[in-house]
């Protein structure tokens, strides 16, 4: 008898694990790589994605400074990692990175506001090289001098939407297709 109730024990807390093994749990990263900033950091932006159906996944993150090099961008994966400035240059501000497969490559789209102006840029992974090469360069989607809080996301299918405030009013681009970066102006919406 007591087998049995062993037996029923430890099949009732075996069912429980499935139903635990469905929760997702949070663990802070044990890795040794520090990106070491030269100034204050004020906004972050980060992203991870599972690479060409890998086991192993690309992490980013993009930071602003005070000081030389403002806008920031570092990676890690399991074959490589570093980091490097945005082409946005030294006045980049509340910087935000997406990531996104396009094919057999890793696509970074990368928001962020210099001088009231949004701005974007885009990078893919040279996996053959282990760096990020820059595809489109630091491109202005505003020009009114009153923006700010840029955010950018992309869904399962690759749509990217990338929203920020402008005086007061959420604008936006929504972009089918996250290999192509180019926002063009039909792809504008306004929100009150």
């Amino acid at each position: 008898m007591k087998n049995i109730k062993f037996i029923l024990i430890i099949i009732f807390l075996c069912s429980f694990g499935s139903v635990f093994s469905q929760w997702q749990l949070f663990f802070l990263p044990n890795t040794s790589d520090n990106f070491i900033a030269t100034g204050t950091i004020t906004n972050t932006g980060c992203d991870t994605r599972e690479y060409c159906d890998q086991a192993w996944d690309m992490d980013v993150m993009v930071w602003d400074q005070s000081g030389a090099n403002n806008g920031m961008l570092a990676w890690n994966c399991p074959n490589s990692d570093g980091d490097f400035a945005l082409d946005g240059g030294t006045d980049v501000e509340d910087p935000d990175v997406v990531l996104g497969p396009g094919n057999e490559t890793l696509y970074a789209l990368v928001v962020y506001e210099i001088s009231g102006n949004i701005y974007y840029e885009t990078w893919y992974y040279d996996d053959d090289n282990s760096n990020w090469v820059n595809q489109i360069s630091s491109t202005a989607i505003t020009s009114s001098g009153d923006c700010d809080n840029p955010n950018v996301d992309v869904d399962q299918n690759g749509d990217v939407v990338a929203v920020w405030e402008d005086n007061g009013v959420m604008k936006g681009y929504l972009r089918r297709c996250y290999k192509w970066f180019k926002f063009s102006s039909n792809s504008l919406f306004n929100r009150h």
